[in-house]
């Protein structure tokens, strides 16, 4: 059995897909409240979209602590991982 990868490349693509802004200013160290210029609600929405996309559960709690892009991606990357293909 393969683990399923996802590279911060992907991850980025994602976001700026669903997102609609520019894959420049998507950077591990962006805060998403003020450089990605999205609120709570929309980091929720973000997190079901990509929760839908690759079949995984992130915890809305967890969402709502994440700070930056960065910590988004290693959290989703744990999950996508962890699962059995």
């Amino acid at each position: 059995m393969n683990k399923q990868e996802l590279t911060f490349e992907e991850f980025q693509e994602i976001i700026v897909e669903i997102l609609g802004v520019k894959k420049d200013i998507i950077t591990k160290d962006a805060v998403i409240y003020q450089e990605i210029g999205i609120d709570s609600l929309g980091l929720v929405n973000l997190g079901t979209k990509i929760q839908q996309k690759y079949d995984i559960e992130i915890p809305p709690a967890v969402i709502v602590e994440i700070r930056t892009i960065g910590e988004f991606y290693n959290k989703v990357r744990q999950l996508v991982e962890s699962r059995v293909a």
